[in-house]
């Protein structure tokens, strides 16, 4: 006849797990379940109904943190920390940093849909009804997008941030050097959300080391982590102090009575500074008259002009450090700089002298030109010869 079984002995903590299972005998009439006698002070008390009440789930309404199975009530709702968009529930919700500073799921404020934020609108319309519109650079921009007002980022979609625009403060697509948290916020699937010199993280966007130009106007494209590349700001920053050509994303980023600028044709964004008149604005900068600002000439302010000095090739006064570009061949299209002379004529230097610069009866200007008798490629041909100023028997010094 097989002896009852003994008691569950004790077994020291050193031992494997497996070896304690096997020295735990079953339960002897009046024991506990776990081996210890009933009444034993070693057993944990029973739950009360309170504690044993089942914590609220995901999205559920709360009153604070400790209703929620996750511990997390925000905004009267349960929820969860994420560290993808993925985390979080298709519909209603997105990844996004709260008000505390945790990267949470958070509800969205925004209605997704055709015709809505981000939809190409090239082709077919946005859904006005629903107060959506169309920004687009030009009739026949590829890159139109449907968009309506916001107040922050979480009234656009995961890909697009609240800016202000032309007219009024609308969802626009996240680009290169936007706010992010996360990379698939950002572009593709090689763009990365990195930090800046400052700790401030954003999107950046994957480029070749080989070739500059894979990286935007003034940045450039440096290693992340072994055999990955990212394009930052030459800057170290994506939004500067304010001051003139300091990198900028909104109006609020510059200094008092300072527009934030975005190039056309670079598509860099940059902090101008007020203006009335082409004399307020530093070489290789000029006065843009419709926005009252000075700006850079080439859309950079790494490289602000062409840097073309007085005969040098031009196509349009951007090529040049400053003044302007003229037609010097008469056919209607301009072709040398010459160096802004107003207030200094001293300035033109050896073989050139400073000249009133009309548009029919108008004085536009002064600017430096080749003295009579001296070509534009002769002129050149002596300042490249004779450095010092030195005679010049054309086309060479003497």
């Amino acid at each position: 006849m097989p002896s009852s079984p003994s008691r569950a002995r004790s077994v020291p903590l050193t031992l494997p797990v497996a070896l304690t299972v096997a020295l735990a005998g079953p339960p002897t009439p009046g024991c506990s379940g776990n081996g210890a006698a009933a009444g034993d002070t070693g057993d944990a008390p029973a739950e009360t109904p309170d504690e044993a009440a089942v914590r609220l789930g995901f999205g559920e309404a709360c009153a604070g943190d400790e209703e929620c199975r996750s511990g997390i009530c925000v905004e009267a709702r349960c929820t969860r920390a994420c560290e993808y968009r993925t985390d979080c529930p298709d519909e209603g919700w997105t990844c996004a940093e709260a008000d505390d500073g945790r990267t949470l799921c958070l509800t969205t404020r925004y209605t997704e849909g055709e015709g809505h934020d981000g939809d190409p609108c090239f082709a077919a319309a946005c859904d006005e009804a629903a107060g959506f519109r169309c920004i687009r650079q030009a009739e026949d921009d590829p890159y139109a997008y449907c968009t309506h007002d916001c107040t922050d980022d979480r009234d656009c979609p995961y890909r697009m941030v609240c800016r202000d625009g032309d007219d009024g403060r609308y969802c626009r697509p996240r680009g290169y050097c936007e706010p992010c948290l996360l990379d698939d916020q950002c572009g593709w699937a090689n763009d990365d959300c990195i930090p800046d010199e400052s700790g401030a993280r954003f999107c950046s966007q994957a480029c070749d080391p080989a070739r500059p130009s894979t990286c935007p106007t003034d940045s450039e494209c440096v290693e992340t982590e072994p055999g990955r590349h990212q394009c930052k700001p030459a800057f170290g920053r994506c939004v500067g102090d304010g001051e003139l050509c300091h990198p900028c994303r909104e109006d609020g980023d510059c200094a008092d009575g300072s527009t934030c600028i975005t190039d056309r044709y670079t598509r860099f964004s940059f902090c101008g500074s007020p203006c009335r008149a082409p004399d307020e604005c530093p070489i290789e900068f000029y006065c843009d008259t419709e926005l009252g600002q000075c700006r850079p000439r080439k859309g950079s302010c790494i490289h602000p002009s062409g840097g073309g000095r007085t005969c040098e090739n031009c196509a349009d006064f951007t090529d040049c450090y400053n003044g302007w570009c003229l037609d010097t061949n008469g056919d209607g299209r301009g072709d040398a700089c010459a160096d802004d002379c107003a207030g200094d004529p001293e300035v033109c230097g050896p073989w050139a002298t400073c000249y009133e610069l009309r548009s029919g009866a108008t004085v536009v200007g002064y600017g430096c030109l080749p003295d009579e008798g001296i070509a534009c490629w002769q002129y050149v041909q002596c300042m490249s010869e004779c450095p010092g100023g030195e005679p010049c028997a054309l086309p060479y010094c003497r």
